[in-house]
């Protein structure tokens, strides 16, 4: 039969039957090309249609994170907002820090130590002076005015705690629930 259809090339038996090979295994070779590429566009079509639902899904809990994100954003903005104001509206006062009034060292006297072996001593009392009824005024001057620093630790302690509750809002709702 290849002779008869392939005669007319004046070929040899066995180039015939090479030619004829060769036109099968082409024509197997574009059939599989033809069955991978269709099975590959099948995948991909149903891969498009999962992934769709998820991607719309991730969209969702990305644009309610956002939202919770900008108005975390917008409440810690209105906190220091707030804070700079009802600083501003009551300022502290002069914060003064104390002197002491005995320069020189401590007048109450040491106590004396246990006696080593009595389990029932203590250290005893010694001369301790009196308390005095008032302020004797021996403070000559006045401490130095700390209000400026407690300003910034208080301003500092608002920005910290606004911070942390903005990053608390933000992470309440950026947990993606199913």
């Amino acid at each position: 039969m290849i002779a008869a259809l392939l005669g007319w090339t004046k070929l040899p038996q066995w180039a015939l039957e090479l030619i004829v090979l060769a036109a099968l295994a082409g024509g197997f070779w574009l059939y599989h090309i033809h069955v991978y590429d269709q099975g590959i566009r099948a995948q991909q079509t149903a891969d498009k249609a999962v992934s769709a639902k998820a991607m719309a899904q991730a969209a969702v809990a990305t644009q309610a994170a956002q939202d919770a994100a900008n108005r975390a954003e917008e409440s810690y903005r209105e906190e220091i907002a707030s804070n700079a104001a009802a600083a501003v509206a009551r300022p502290i006062g002069p914060v003064r820090l104390c002197i002491d009034a005995h320069i020189g060292g401590s007048s109450v006297p040491e106590a004396s130590t246990a006696h080593s072996g009595d389990a029932g001593s203590s250290a005893s009392t010694g001369g301790i002076p009196g308390v005095p009824d008032r302020d004797p005024g021996l403070r000559a001057q006045s401490g130095h005015d700390i209000s400026s620093l407690l300003g910034a630790w208080a301003d500092t302690a608002d920005k910290v705690s606004a911070a942390l509750r903005e990053y608390q809002a933000r992470n309440s709702q950026s947990e993606i629930r199913p």
